[in-house]
C-alpha cells in the first residue's frame, strides 16, 4: 500500500472519529448529567485530572516507540524492531508500577487541595481505583497498539480507533441507564482500551509473529536510548 493511500485512509478514519466525538457529546453529556448530576460528574472529572498527571510516568516511551519502529521497518531491520517491542513490554511493566504508585500518592494528597469532602472521597474512591488498576494492567499491552502504528497498518489502526470510541459510548450509555453511577464511567474509560490492546496483540501475532518472540531484558544502554528519544515527547 502506498504512503499516499495510507495517509488518505488515516485521514478518513480521523474524520469518522470526529463524527463519533460529536455524536458522543450530544448523547452522553445530557445522559451523564441526568443520571449522575453535575457535582458527581465534576468530582469524576477532577479525579481524572489526577490520572492524567500519573500517566506522565511513561516518560514518553510509548509516544516515541511508533516512530522508532517505523524507522527500523523502513530499514528492514526486524531484529531492532523485535527488540523495541520487547523493551517496550518490559519497560511498560515497570511504568505500570510507577503509574499505580503515583496515582495512589496523588489520591492521598491532592483531594484535600481540591476540597473533596469525606463523602466525595467515598463516592469516587472505588471507581477511581478500578480505573487505576485497569490502566496499570493494560500499560505493557499499549506497546502492541504502538507497534501497529509504527508498522503503518492504517486500516486496522483506524478500525481500532472506531471500535474503542464506539465501545466507550455504548458502555457509558448502557451502564448509566442501569444505574451504575461512576462505575459506568470507570468501565467505559478502562475496558475499551484493554479490548483494543488485546486485538492488536492478536493482529501482531498473525501478521508479524517474528516480532513477538525472543524478547530480552533491556540493558542500560538500550533503556537510555529509549528514554533519550522519548524525552522530547514527554516534555
Amino acid at each position: 500500500m502506498s504512503r499516499i493511500r495510507k495517509a488518505a485512509i488515516t485521514a478518513a478514519f480521523t474524520y469518522v472519529q470526529f463524527g463519533l466525538a460529536i455524536a458522543s457529546g450530544i448523547i452522553l453529556v445530557p445522559l451523564t448529567l441526568h443520571y449522575l448530576g453535575a457535582r458527581s460528574w465534576g468530582l469524576w472529572l477532577a479525579s481524572g485530572e489526577l490520572l492524567g498527571y500519573a500517566g506522565m510516568t511513561d516518560l514518553g516511551i510509548l509516544g516515541v516507540l511508533p516512530w522508532m519502529i517505523a524507522e527500523a521497518d523502513g530499514r528492514g531491520d526486524r531484529m531492532v524492531m523485535r527488540r523495541l517491542v520487547g523493551h517496550g513490554v518490559w519497560l511498560g511493566a515497570g511504568v505500570a508500577l510507577a503509574y499505580a504508585a503515583v496515582a495512589a500518592l496523588l489520591w492521598a494528597f491532592l483531594p484535600s487541595a481540591l476540597r473533596f469532602t469525606d463523602a466525595d472521597r467515598q463516592l469516587v474512591f472505588a471507581p477511581f481505583m478500578l480505573l487505576v488498576i485497569a490502566n496499570a494492567v493494560s500499560h505493557p499491552f499499549r506497546v502492541f497498539r504502538a507497534t501497529i502504528g509504527g508498522l503503518q497498518d492504517a486500516w486496522f489502526n483506524g478500525v481500532m480507533s472506531i471500535v474503542q470510541s464506539s465501545l466507550t459510548i455504548a458502555i457509558t450509555a448502557t451502564l448509566l441507564v442501569k444505574g451504575m453511577g461512576l462505575y459506568a464511567l470507570a468501565f467505559a474509560a478502562g475496558l475499551p482500551p484493554m479490548v483494543v490492546f488485546a486485538l492488536c496483540l492478536g493482529r501482531l501475532k498473525a501478521t508479524a509473529p517474528d516480532l513477538m518472540t525472543g524478547w530480552k531484558l533491556p540493558n542500560f544502554a538500550e533503556t537510555r536510548h529509549l528514554l533519550t528519544n522519548g524525552t522530547g515527547t514527554w516534555l
